[in-house]
């Protein structure tokens, strides 16, 4: 029995940031695509690289009358890498580093348009609420009903598993979330609350 599924939807749906293209071609696609899991199925369409992409979670969660997926999982692993920012600057900048050295290998498997010249490197960026700008982006500075749109993230976000399985940055990575764990659970419940809110919007 189909339970869901996932097409191939107008536009970019690049990891880490907002969507890229055309909303009102979307919104038509979205319905026709909505129209024919009412049809075959009922089924679910499924979102995949959905994290971040605020702009356009109301207008799917009305096309498809809330029968939808959503795959957010990369959004925690920022998330994570921001407590770091807050709370332990010197891993922040050698998980940027460390990133941006393993980028042009690891960017091999994923949509995205980021280059390593889109961004500063950590060492020319000396304030850490900039240097966190630059990489993870600041909620408060986006407009309401968006997203994030900054490379830096990206940069981040198809580098994780590298940092997660790196002998010293995912261990400490680890450390950093359990001694601080209150702001992992705010920055988390603030993140998947402008998730939800898009999508509560279309319901």
């Amino acid at each position: 029995k189909l339970v869901s599924l996932a097409p191939r939807f107008v536009g970019d749906f690049e990891k880490g940031v907002d969507f890229k293209g055309d909303h009102k071609l979307l919104e038509k696609s979205l319905v026709d695509h909505a129209a024919i899991a009412d049809k075959l199925g009922p089924y679910k369409l499924s979102l995949h690289s959905g994290s971040d992409k605020i702009s356009m979670y109301t207008a799917f969660a009305r096309a498809t009358k809330g029968r939808f997926h959503v795959k957010t999982a990369g959004t925690s692993y920022l998330e994570a890498v921001r407590v770091a920012a807050l709370h332990n600057e010197d891993l922040f900048r050698r998980i940027v580093d460390f990133s941006r050295d393993r980028f042009e290998t690891d960017k091999a498997t994923y949509h995205i348009s980021a280059t390593l010249d889109s961004v500063a490197p950590a060492s020319e960026i000396q304030d850490v609420k900039e240097l966190e700008r630059q990489y993870l982006e600041l909620w408060p500075e986006v407009p309401a009903g968006k997203g994030f749109t900054f490379p830096g993230r990206q940069i981040l976000h198809c580098t994780f598993g590298s940092v997660l399985t790196h002998a010293e940055l995912g261990k400490e990575l680890r450390e950093t979330l359990d001694q601080n764990l209150a702001t992992y659970t705010e920055v988390l419940a603030d993140h998947f609350a402008r998730h939800l809110e898009a999508l509560n919007a279309g319901v």
